[in-house]
């Protein structure tokens, strides 16, 4: 264990010894998979149209809760990402609309600990895998200059022979084996605990395009130029990560039977799919994948049930499945991509991925543990925030959080054994892409869109116009009630979000 990461486990383990309480009870191990741009429509379980089976999740679904209306903080990824592992809305973190760039240092602030250090500090052994995208820093050739937050500094200038600083390792896992943007963006290269794989020498400059290979096709994304290691190949992600994943388990797996401990671990599977480059392999763990479906975007979902038909697999192969809580949800809404094909990522709900709209937010969410007391075949109807997660886990696992973290979580440990009426979420805040500038607030069924500027735009009533095709924001019977969410939303003080002007500002004073 190298200097730093020994002092970060040490100042976690001296957090968590004030803030954390632990049950007598047998913990259980905990798997999220944390699939991307994938939409509530996407999922068979969800809407019986979806194009592509997906008997695994449906599996998850038939033994586990299924939520109807969960949502991320953000209609795009990274400041959700953030949000799952920090309880908090984006704007809590360094940055407002989240953090993307790998050199664009950590979006966690000083003090803030994530889900995977408190179950470090109760006893869990952590694991991710899979697309970082809270960012990190990469350190300087010359250490005088700095950390230089540029988006994509000059490759004389950085030294990728150390760790990333604010990466996994620091957020609280033991192991990882990850890349910063997922198959997005730059650096194309697999780092693992941190550390780049390759070396610095050989890193070679990707243009955005195809590139035929021994496998089929690997694509860089038609976004992003960017350097990265020559054996750079998109179509094999997943399989790459989920073999790390296998090699995680089994390493755990001997290393409880050699001390003699049930020691839990928590395993944070983030999914390339269904992200562009539509990339998909040409067969999964022998399963054919690529051209089974009539778009790479569908064959990619076909990929994101075998990942977690696989990961489920290999953890009953130990035994430990029956005591394994199992988290599947999606970092934002669905793509388009095969709208023209008659499949709706997003359900019927208007819009998609980067929309305020319900279709870029609200997403597919199971949570299975029968042996936990997880109602199984059920749905969850009431309003959830991907944020929940948080404390909703350490209630599970008798774990207690200070009230100076995970701010926005809201736990819904006593509706998931039945107990149904017992208090819920009944409102929530949502934001985009920066530069959109819209933002939502829902009170229960209202939901009241704004822009930029913090000043209501539209108005919908959910229950009766899920679909969001009647504005009733001109309608003076809602006056009232939209003043009163307006009022609510400012108290939040989402700060970075709203720019109010001269005008507004004296409106508010």
């Amino acid at each position: 264990m190298n200097t730093s990461l020994k002092i970060a486990v040490a100042v976690v383990l001296t957090l968590c010894s004030a803030c954390i309480g632990l049950t007598a009870q047998v913990q259980p191990n905990v798997l999220i998979i944390l699939a991307d741009d994938v939409g509530f429509g996407d999922i068979p379980a969800n809407y019986s149209h979806a194009m592509v089976p997906m008997p695994n999740i449906q599996y998850l679904a038939d033994n586990g809760l299924r939520f109807l209306d969960a949502h991320s903080t953000s209609s795009v990824c990274a400041p959700t990402r953030y949000s799952l592992l920090s309880g908090n809305y984006p704007w809590r973190g360094r940055r407002p609309y989240g953090t993307w760039n790998y050199n664009g240092g950590t979006q966690f602030k000083k003090g803030q600990l994530t889900l995977a250090q408190i179950l470090m500090g109760a006893g869990y052994h952590t694991a991710m895998f899979g697309k970082v995208h809270t960012g990190a820093h990469v350190y300087p050739r010359d250490p005088s200059a700095g950390f230089d937050e540029s988006w994509h500094p000059p490759l004389d200038t950085i030294d990728l022979s150390k760790p990333l600083v604010g990466g996994p390792r620091d957020l609280g896992f033991n192991y990882s084996f990850t890349t910063p943007a997922g198959i997005q963006d730059n650096p194309y290269a697999y780092f693992e605990n941190d550390l780049m794989i390759g070396e610095q020498e050989s890193l070679v400059d990707w243009k955005a395009g195809e590139y035929p290979n021994d496998n089929g096709v690997s694509k860089i994304s038609p976004k992003h130029d960017g350097f990265g290691v020559p054996s750079w190949e998109s179509n094999n992600y997943a399989i790459d990560m989920v073999n790390k994943a296998i090699a995680f388990l089994d390493r755990h797996v001997a290393e409880n039977k050699a001390s003699g401990n049930e020691k839990p671990f928590f395993m944070h599977f983030c999914t390339e799919t269904a992200h562009i480059p539509h990339s998909p392999p040409i067969n999964f763990f022998g399963t054919p994948v690529k051209g089974q479906f009539p778009s790479e975007h569908l064959d990619m979902l076909y990929e994101l049930d075998l990942i977690v038909g696989k990961l489920l697999t290999e953890i009953e192969a130990h035994g430990l499945l029956e005591n394994t809580l199992v988290i599947f949800a999606s970092d934002n809404g669905g793509l388009s991509y095969s709208d023209h094909l008659g499949h709706d990522a997003s359900g019927g709900y208007r819009g998609n991925k980067v929309s305020i709209y319900e279709g870029g937010h609200r997403i597919p969410m199971i949570m299975s543990w029968p042996m936990g007391g997880v109602l199984s075949g059920e749905v969850y109807p009431h309003l959830t925030g991907i944020q929940d997660l948080y404390k909703t886990l350490c209630d599970l696992l008798g774990v207690e959080v200070s009230a100076e973290q995970a701010r926005d979580s809201i736990s819904f440990e006593p509706q998931l054994k039945g107990s149904m009426s017992t208090p819920h979420r009944i409102t929530l805040m949502t934001q985009t892409i920066k530069g959109k500038g819209d933002l939502s607030y829902r009170d229960e069924a209202w939901k009241l869109i704004l822009k930029r500027d913090g000043q209501p735009h539209e108005f919908y009533n959910l229950e009766q116009d899920p679909f969001e095709t009647n504005d009733l924001m001109g309608n003076p019977e809602f006056s009232a009630k939209i003043q009163q969410m307006h009022r609510d939303f400012l108290k939040l003080n989402p700060k970075g979000l709203i720019h109010l002007d001269s005008k507004n500002t004296k409106k508010k004073k």
